[in-house]
């Protein structure tokens, strides 16, 4: 669960700190004060994109910590970060500075932005206010559907089948052509290949000749100095080897006159063995040497050749070997269409029959997994005052039809009385319904799944009245075992909270600035009567006082959750 959040120079918000308990979390102020902005913070936290522009006026640069329970990361943590028994927490912290420029870390370990995004893929699950357009699109309900039934490796089975069975289907068309088009680019592509084939590229050539280059185009200038090196220790009369003979003579004279000299002989001598063995490889190194400038502009002249190439075809070395074995191919399949053709249809016709029975298997699998999908949201609409609602998932394969994710057209459709029919869900849901639809299709996806962090932000939007408590009710329900946060603007909801906190948005020295405070108490009783009447007053704080009341009652009635200190 999340334990800390702290905001630091966010839009109008300049510092905030906020301790959630785990359960069910509110979160509650007026429009414009800044709730959303705490949600995006963390979403920018947890991998997001980010922006300059989020800077607050006057700051160079915004900051973003958390801290969590380190139980929900130890599995996905990177190997470097995972520190097991370290602690029973885990902190989190990214910034963004002026030019853009952002940085992750994990326990003060620099992390990517995107490896923060794959474990909070595990981790938390965001369910904004644009979720409810996404609801209304059919790509959005397939996937729903899909994770619901968990096809994930079906799913890649299908892909790879899609993209093989498309590949083959491009190299065909590429063969059917007239017979003044195949001639033309016949031609084009033997004058390409004839190009590679004249170059007569070798593996490993350019590397090779980028090696000797900067020898041969200094080869004076090194020649001379191995000979000079050369001279030192061997070639003149005063070099190292012949003072390191005379040195001997008087070594071996000493010790005649004291025997407890002996002993620099054996050092002396492995001295000018050493001595010997490097004046004989710079002796080698100068004779290797080459001085022909023939030579060298042959050199450069190659790899000039080369670049032209690379650039030419807008690939490396290594992709210019593999491009004259493309183009060689696309010839020979050109000059023998009939073939080629008959070829790649024996394997087009494999790959169909393969794509086939891949998307047919993933349609049974669909099939099932939406009757169980229609049998869990039937339960969790009765719970969220949807009671004479109907929702069928409507899965229709058209044979021959076929795209990365399978061959299925998928449609939620909806009724919402008994005597309506079946529609498509975007052609007549209302707002509040979607609200609650969404609630509950996350309800049963959560169940499914067990992701630890739930956050909604404005989940509410199109509800009133007693939908409202039923919402709340969902929210509290999906609270066990799990952390809920949750934006909300209705009193009926954010007095179900285990924690509640206001945002409060005030002016300080002519400039914008955003409070957020933990409730209790009186303070909470304030809060809700404001939200419930507008200015609190005495009936309002009374029914204030009545849902804070109620929901008590509830607690004591139910098993509490473990709530941090």
């Amino acid at each position: 669960m999340l334990r800390t959040l702290r905001v630091k120079n966010f839009a109008v918000i300049e510092e905030a700190e906020l301790n959630f308990s785990a359960g069910f979390n509110a979160l509650t102020g007026e429009t414009g004060a800044g709730k959303s902005i705490l949600m995006e913070a963390l979403g920018f936290l947890m991998g997001g994109r980010g922006s300059s522009a989020w800077i607050r006026s006057g700051a160079k640069t915004l900051q973003i910590d958390a801290v969590f329970d380190s139980g929900d990361w130890t599995n996905s943590l990177p190997r470097k970060t995972a520190k097991p028994g370290a602690g029973a927490t885990i902190s989190i912290r990214r910034e963004i500075d002026e030019s853009g420029k952002s940085r992750a870390f994990i326990d003060n370990e620099p992390v990517s932005a995107a490896m923060l995004s794959q474990l909070a893929d595990s981790l938390i699950d965001f369910h904004g206010q644009n979720q409810h357009q996404k609801l209304m699109k059919p790509a959005f309900q397939r996937e729903f559907l899909d994770s619901f039934s968990e096809q994930d490796e079906l799913l890649e089975e299908v892909k790879a089948a899609f993209e093989r069975w498309s590949l083959l289907k491009q190299k065909i068309e590429s063969l059917n052509l007239s017979e003044t088009e195949r001639s033309e680019k016949l031609d084009y592509l033997r004058f390409r290949l004839a190009e590679l084939e004249a170059a007569n590229l070798k593996e490993g050539e350019e590397e090779k000749l980028e090696a000797e280059l900067p020898s041969l185009r200094n080869a004076e200038r090194l020649k001379s100095a191995a000979a000079e090196a050369y001279g030192i220790l061997y070639a003149r009369e005063s070099s190292c080897l012949a003072q390191i003979q005379e040195l001997d003579r008087q070594i071996v004279e000493l010790t005649k006159m004291d025997p407890s000299l002996e002993r620099l002989k054996t050092p002396l001598s492995e001295a000018r063995g050493v001595l010997l063995d490097i004046s004989e490889t710079l002796s080698d190194y100068q004779s290797r040497l080459s001085l022909d400038p023939a030579k060298l502009d042959s050199m450069l002249e190659r790899l000039d050749q080369i670049a032209r190439l690379k650039k030419k075809y807008g690939k490396d070395f290594a992709g210019l070997l593999n491009e004259k074995n493309v183009l060689s191919e696309e010839v020979f399949r050109l000059e023998n269409r009939a073939e080629g053709l008959e070829e790649l249809k024996r394997q087009e016709d494999e790959a169909e029959s393969n794509l086939k029975s891949l998307c047919e298997k993933l349609h049974i699998r669909r099939t099932q997994g939406a009757k169980k999908l229609e049998k869990a949201l039937a339960l969790e609409f009765k719970g969220l005052g949807l009671l004479h609602t109907e929702l069928k998932i409507s899965i229709e394969m058209e044979d021959g039809q076929y795209h990365s994710f399978g061959g299925d057209a998928v449609e939620f459709m909806f009724s919402a009385n008994p005597d309506a029919p079946l529609r498509p869900l975007r052609e007549t849901a209302s707002g509040g319904e979607l609200s609650r639809v969404m609630l509950g299709l996350k309800t049963v996806l959560a169940q499914a799944d067990k992701t630890p962090i739930l956050i909604f932000d404005e989940v509410d939007a199109g509800v009133g009245g007693a939908a409202a408590r039923l919402l709340g009710d969902k929210l509290l329900n999906l609270a066990k075992g799990r952390q809920i946060l949750c934006v909300t603007h209705l009193p009926q909801i954010a007095s179900l909270a285990q924690t509640q906190f206001h945002v409060l948005k005030e002016m300080d020295s002519g400039r914008v600035k955003t409070q957020v405070k933990r409730l209790s108490g009186g303070d909470r009783l304030e809060v809700l009567a404001v939200m419930l009447g507008g200015s609190p007053t005495d009936a309002s704080r009374q029914h204030a006082r009545e849902l804070l009341e109620v929901e008590k009652e509830r607690k004591e009635r139910r098993p509490k959750h473990n709530v941090l200190p």
